[in-house]
């Protein structure tokens, strides 16, 4: 991660974050390596517009990291009905960011994915990936500066 554009540390909320990711991830059940999913099921058909099934997470079961980060009280969502069918992209194509250090004027054209909002708090709290997804994303933090006061 590079120092110079690190958010600015408030209290405890790095430790907390951190403590809380750390503990999801030592507990995610996983086969072959992905985190397993349960809102769909194994015949849940995958989105009809795909056509290379390389982009798709497999297919899981039980239990999901959702079930993981609600036990260590972390509020999430996932908007696509589940692992199983996330694709590379997301349906829509548009990063907005509300913050006092989000660049004013700026247009990125660098190419993300879902995954890049993990990255980005993996980057920032210096976490290992949870997947080889997310480390190989992109970690968003050009869209930034954190160099401005808030």
């Amino acid at each position: 991660m590079q120092t110079d554009r690190a958010a600015p540390v408030r209290a405890a909320a790095p430790q907390l974050v951190t403590r809380a990711l750390r503990s999801v991830q030592a507990t995610i059940e996983r086969s072959g390596g992905y985190v397993v999913n349960t809102s769909c099921t194994v015949n849940t058909p995958h989105p009809p517009t795909i056509t290379d099934k390389s982009l798709l997470v497999p297919e899981q079961t039980a239990p999901t990291i959702g079930d993981r980060l609600n036990d260590a009280g972390v509020t999430w969502a996932w908007y696509s009905g589940g692992w199983n069918n996330a694709v590379l992209g997301h349906a829509d194509p548009l990063f907005q960011f509300i913050s006092p250090f989000a660049r004013r004027g700026f247009v990125d054209h660098t190419q993300y994915d879902t995954t890049s909002i993990l990255k980005f708090i993996e980057e920032r709290w210096n976490l290992e990936p949870l997947t080889d997804r997310d480390a190989r994303g992109g970690d968003l933090l050009s869209a930034f500066d954190f160099s401005q006061s808030s």
